[in-house]
């Protein structure tokens, strides 16, 4: 079944996403995650805490993903980051089918819900239209709603999302860096 990967990761200081090592490090586990998953890799930081850093990706399927988790190159990789890098956070597979996330989006809301809970009535109205959206449970039977806006409508959205922040279970998200299958990296 196809998932959206979501890893997260808090930025250690003085590294950001544009510095060496990191940079390089993750410009290389990323090229290798693409050769084993076929679809583009997004970063995105949050808005209210740029250091929290959000890979956004796809996969067939979980296993698959652990088959590339547990290649080689990816594990000299995480040794090289972890923990002097980055501290990693978390990472979750709603059941999302990543193959149309649109390749121009600029901003993303994730929320997450509770087993059996509903969404937050705090963002009901604040983060629609979305140019893309789709909502997913991961392996924790935990439910994964995704908006993705382009440059356009994500004026609206960063205005607005100051009256979530702190509401638990949303990110507002900025994309930083994205990797395309062919090769391409484009900062932003």
């Amino acid at each position: 079944m196809p998932v959206t990967e979501i890893a997260t990761f808090q930025l250690i200081a003085p590294y950001n996403l544009q510095s060496d090592p990191l940079a390089a490090l993750l410009g290389r586990g990323i090229r290798n995650q693409i050769t084993y998953s076929s679809t583009p890799v997004y970063l995105f930081t949050e808005v209210s805490d740029p250091s929290s850093v959000y890979l956004i990706s796809g996969w067939e399927s979980i296993t698959r993903h652990h088959e590339s988790g547990g290649s080689a190159e990816n594990q000299e990789v995480m040794k090289e980051m972890v923990p002097k890098c980055v501290a990693f956070k978390g990472l979750v597979h709603p059941s999302i089918d990543f193959s149309t996330f649109p390749s121009d989006v600029s901003t993303v809301v994730v929320e997450r819900y509770g087993v059996g809970q509903e969404g937050s009535d705090a963002t009901k109205d604040i983060f629609a239209p979305a140019q893309w959206s789709h909502s997913g449970v991961d392996e924790n039977n935990e439910e994964y709603r995704i908006y993705a806006y382009n440059s356009q409508e994500s004026v609206a959205v960063l205005e607005a999302a100051g009256k979530v922040e702190g509401v638990k279970g949303v990110a507002v998200l900025k994309r930083a860096v994205s990797f395309g299958v062919d090769g391409t990296t484009q900062v932003v």
